[in-house]
């Protein structure tokens, strides 16, 4: 069975690229957009790992699958990143333009 802490700190490294994607890619669309749920699923499978803790279920598979789904969400999560932060360059970029016509 694997350690549900070893689990949360995989969800926890994947929740924070994802929560910074989520803020840097579209400040004017926050949920209808493609980093909301990948901001949203490392936190729900966060309450879920707790949730079982609580209630004392262990099931060995469902440990390995929530492991995998983890380590699933950290590597989407942090290639997330990237692409948000080319869309606020791209965005600061066009608010520099504009400053340039006006002024």
């Amino acid at each position: 069975m694997v350690p549900t802490s070893l689990i949360l700190t995989i969800l926890v490294v994947a929740f924070f690229p994802a929560t910074f994607a989520f803020f840097f890619a579209a400040p004017e669309r926050r949920i209808v957009n493609f980093f909301f749920p990948m901001m949203v699923a490392p936190g729900i499978l966060m309450l879920f790992s707790i949730a079982l803790v609580i209630l004392r279920i262990e099931i060995v598979w469902l440990s390995w699958v929530l492991l995998a789904t983890a380590i699933f969400c950290a590597i989407t999560c942090i290639c997330l990143v990237r692409p948000a932060l080319a869309r606020m360059r791209d965005r600061e970029r066009a608010m520099d333009a504009r400053r340039a016509r006006r002024g």
